[in-house]
């Protein structure tokens, strides 16, 4: 959604951060990330499983020295990563 270079018809803003927004039903998803940045994921509705953990409507988490996201979902959830 948001990118500092405007990469896949994102909106460009002048910060070094990327907001991504996934719509997910019934799926897995792995997302590698890069262990020197920090980051942020934040379940707007729905349910998923989070490094099997589970994380409903609202709840957020901060994430750092990470380098993969297993996210499973089986019902359908939004979520934003920052």
């Amino acid at each position: 959604m948001l990118s500092p270079n405007g990469d896949n018809g994102s909106f460009k803003i002048h910060q070094d951060m990327w907001l991504h927004r996934y719509l997910l039903q019934n799926e897995e998803l792995n997302i590698t990330l890069n262990s020197a940045r920090n980051y942020w994921l934040q379940v707007v509705n729905g349910k998923l499983n989070l490094h099997e953990h589970e994380l409903g409507k609202a709840d957020g988490v901060a994430l750092n020295d990470e380098i993969l996201l297993k996210i499973k979902c089986e019902k359908k959830s939004r979520i934003f990563a920052i």
